[in-house]
Parts: C-alpha cells; sequence; structure tokens
C-alpha cells in the first residue's frame, strides 16, 4: 500500500504540473481576437445630437461577402427640427454617399457615456460568450464622421458599411463576425437581410436597451467551425477523465505489465487538458513545453516502478527519446493543421 501510496503521489503531482501549465505563457486561447481586432474592434451605428427630431428610423442590415465579410446598414429617416448632426459610429471602409444637400466631414472622436455598461450587456448577450470564456470583446465608441443635419434636407438616405470584430480559431479560421448597431433613437424598423447562401453560416440577432441606447447585434457564426471545436473539446474532457482514472486505477492494482499503460496516460492528460480548458499550445509550447513535459513525465514515471526514488543514466536517455516522440506528435496536432511547417 506504501508503494501505491508513492506512485500515486507522483502522478497526481504530474496531472498538477500539466494543468498549472495552462495557465502559462506557453499555452493561448483556442479561440481570440487579434490584437489589431482587440484593440480597434467599434460599435456601429448612428448617436444623434437631438434624438427628438428624427422620425421614421428604418435600418436595414446586410452583409457583402469578398475576402473580408463586411456588415453593410441600409439607413432611412425624416429630419424635423433645428440644425443639429449625427455620429457615424465605428469607421466606414466606403464611401458614405449623402442626399443632396448634405455634407458629412471627418472628425475623429471617442463618444463619452455609459459604453462600459453597454458593452457589458451585449457581451452577456453572445451566443460566443462560453467560447470566447472571460475574455470580453470591449467595442469602442469611435466617430470618425459627423453628419450635419437640416430641415432643408429633411429625407436622409444613405448606406454604411463596416468591418465587423472576426473572432479566429488558433487555426487561423474564422470562428464568427460580430457587429453591433447602436443609436439613441427608437426605431420604427430595423430589419435584417442577410441572403446567407452557405449553409454552414449561422447568424444569431439580438436586441436590447441599455442606458437609452437600442443595440441590434449580429453574429454571424461559421457552423462547421464551431462544431469541429465543440467536437475536439468534448473529446479532450473524456480523455482527461479515461487517463486520470485509467492511471490512478492501474496504479492501485499494482499490475507491473500494465505499468507502462500508466505514461500513457500521462501523455494523454497532457495533451487533452489544454483542449479541455479551450486552450492550445504556442509555438514554444509545441516544441519546448509539451516535450519538456513527456520528459519530466517519463522520469516520474520510472520512479513509480522503482523502491527509492533514484534515476540511472538510461531513465534519461528513454525520457529524451519520449519527448523527441512527443514533439512529433504534438508538431503533428498542433503545428500542422493552422499551417506552420518545420
Amino acid at each position: 500500500m506504501q508503494k501505491q501510496l508513492k506512485n500515486g503521489i507522483i502522478f497526481v503531482v504530474f496531472l498538477l504540473l500539466c494543468f498549472l501549465l495552462t495557465f502559462s505563457p506557453l499555452m493561448k486561447d483556442k479561440v481570440v481576437l487579434s490584437p489589431t481586432e482587440a484593440k480597434n474592434a467599434a460599435f456601429d451605428g448612428l448617436i444623434f445630437d437631438d434624438p427628438t427630431a428624427i422620425d421614421s428610423l428604418q435600418v436595414t442590415r446586410r452583409i457583402e461577402k469578398g475576402p473580408k465579410m463586411l456588415y453593410r446598414y441600409d439607413v432611412k429617416f425624416h429630419y424635423q427640427g433645428k440644425d443639429s448632426s449625427v455620429r457615424v459610429l465605428g469607421v466606414p471602409v466606403r464611401n458614405v454617399y449623402l442626399p443632396k444637400g448634405a455634407n458629412g466631414s471627418k472628425s475623429k472622436v471617442k463618444l463619452k457615456g455609459e459604453y462600459d455598461k453597454i458593452n457589458g450587456a451585449v457581451y452577456d448577450n453572445l451566443q460566443m460568450k462560453k467560447l470566447l470564456n472571460k475574455e470580453k470583446i470591449t467595442f469602442q465608441a469611435t466617430s470618425e464622421m459627423r453628419i450635419p443635419l437640416s430641415e432643408d434636407v429633411e429625407d436622409y438616405a444613405f448606406t454604411i458599411v463596416t468591418d465587423p470584430a472576426t473572432i479566429t480559431a488558433y487555426t487561423g479560421k474564422t470562428v464568427a463576425d460580430i457587429g453591433v448597431f447602436l443609436t439613441n433613437v427608437k426605431m420604427e424598423k430595423f430589419s435584417d437581410a442577410l441572403g446567407i447562401e452557405d449553409k454552414g453560416l449561422r447568424p444569431e440577432t439580438s436586441t436590447k436597451t441599455q442606458s437609452g441606447i437600442y443595440t441590434n447585434t449580429l453574429e454571424l457564426i461559421d457552423g462547421k467551425v464551431m462544431s469541429h471545436m465543440s467536437t475536439a473539446r468534448n473529446v479532450a474532457v473524456v480523455a482527461v477523465i479515461v487517463s486520470v482514472v485509467c492511471g490512478l486505477a492501474l496504479l492501485l492494482l499494482d499490475k507491473g505489465k500494465l505499468l507502462p499503460v500508466v505514461y500513457v496516460a500521462m501523455v494523454l492528460f497532457a495533451f487533452a487538458i489544454p483542449v479541455a480548458r479551450l486552450k492550445v499550445p504556442n509555438n514554444a509550447g509545441i516544441f519546448i513545453g509539451l516535450p519538456l513535459v513527456a520528459f519530466v513525465g517519463y522520469l516520474l514515471f520510472k520512479l513509480m516502478s522503482r523502491s527509492r526514488l533514484k534515476l540511472k543514466s538510461l531513465d534519461f536517455r528513454q525520457a529524451l527519446g519520449m519527448a523527441i516522440a512527443v514533439f512529433v506528435l504534438a508538431t503533428y496536432l498542433f503545428a500542422v493543421p493552422r499551417g506552420f511547417y518545420l
């Protein structure tokens, strides 16, 4: 029983080290915003100086496919009141053509208001929230265009095209495009005319009112990528459970011939626990972290078969061989799928 207790402690210490490794810089989130996206993600929408002067606001949202998915908003409204203006949120990626008599101007500002609360409300309603885990998408209330409003024009109609925030998998594939349209005017009609032909794309919409601002969110999710990631995570969770149960059971039984299976369980746990936690090793994790874990794990495994905690020089050579094998396997499983080749 003393030997079994010793081996059980060694096994659990190894599992704990692998778990703690998922919090290290050697691992990264499986689903991320690029640094540029995280910094520049902005709300779409219209913020009016005088909301009471706006009547019959109608917005139709469409998507435009290309090398990058774009969101298009066709806007119509009637204006009646003293001269004022409206701020266009976000950064239009195409020219905004205004009706005759209306002239927009460029001026970059960051709007003040309770946009932190709006961000929180948007995040709480996202379908991607579970997959993003604790990484929140923070949209900025920035504007680079101001449109003067006047009764002389009255009826305004124009189109705004923006670049949504893109969530990508570690393989580089797009998981979802997310855009949030805001306005401080109660709309007569907001509709989506997405015209999606690709059955793999799944649109998810949500509406909410927060701090007097009306929000309409569109998540355009790639169902195939999501399904693949969900399946991978479910398999990883099962692998984690099997490796722990199998390893502990074999140590408890103390069958010498079956002891090598314990090391297999240790390696399986090291590969599965990051994926189960929606993490994947980065390049350093693939080429250094996992081989090092295999090396240390093998030495710990050899200590399980000894009555004394003593290692031989042969153990280190065998551990190096195991590290090389794990290096090759990790490269195939994690590096090759995202297009990194040696």
